[in-house]
């Protein structure tokens, strides 16, 4: 579902399983052009759920916490990021 006068990188609103999420396009937040996708990871902050628009995933893995941001990340998501 779209949201009136959001910023462009909130595509909309979902339910899944009986949630809410916030669907963003991460390419848009990161300075990039619009992504292209059809896949979504779901990610809770805070106990507010995001849904986060995806070009392509290379792996899925379970993280404890967050470590070091690599030396190798550049551009705008070196600005965006806290840690991995």
């Amino acid at each position: 579902v779209p949201v009136p006068c959001a910023p462009p990188a909130v595509i909309g609103l979902a339910a899944i399983r009986s949630r809410v999420l916030t669907l963003l396009d991460t390419a848009l937040i990161a300075g990039e052009s619009k992504a292209d996708s059809q896949l979504m990871a779901i990610i809770s902050i805070d106990g507010h759920g995001y849904g986060l628009a995806l070009e392509w995933v290379e792996d899925v893995i379970a993280i404890d916490g967050f470590g070091a941001v690599p030396a190798g990340l550049t551009g705008a998501w070196a600005q965006l990021a806290d840690g991995m």
